[in-house]
């Protein structure tokens, strides 16, 4: 799935609930990248909600750019951090049939290929 988003754009696309943006990515579910552009850290998450990438990537922009992870959060602490230097990509498409066991079994799969534990933003 050729995409990259900076964060200005995913909160832009979010906000305004661009629709097709919407339609396509609550469609998806998969394996997503997080690239922090200042340092080259990466964090990678996965979405297996009903709302596929869109509601996951959602929250994302509703708090400032960390989602509830705990790295990240400290990074988002320093103003505009997300939006200066965060930018969105998708690894891989899972079945929109996925289970969430399923799509962390392939989220952990990525974290180990890419030690993003630890080298990068993953605390688990």
């Amino acid at each position: 799935f050729d995409l990259i988003l900076d964060f200005s754009e995913l909160k832009e696309i979010v906000e305004n609930q661009f629709s097709e943006w919407k339609i396509i990515l609550s469609a998806i579910k998969g394996v997503y990248l997080i690239t922090d552009t200042n340092t080259g850290r990466l964090y990678i998450g996965s979405a297996y909600g009903e709302d596929g990438i869109w509601g996951r990537w959602a929250e994302y922009v509703s708090t400032g750019g960390h989602g509830g992870n705990k790295s990240l959060a400290m990074l988002c602490a320093e103003n505009d951090y997300a939006l200066k230097y965060f930018q969105f990509s998708i690894l891989m498409l899972l079945p929109k049939t996925v289970t969430a066991e399923e799509a962390i079994r392939k989220e952990q799969l990525f974290k180990r290929k890419l030690g993003t534990n630890s080298f990068g933003l993953n605390n688990n």
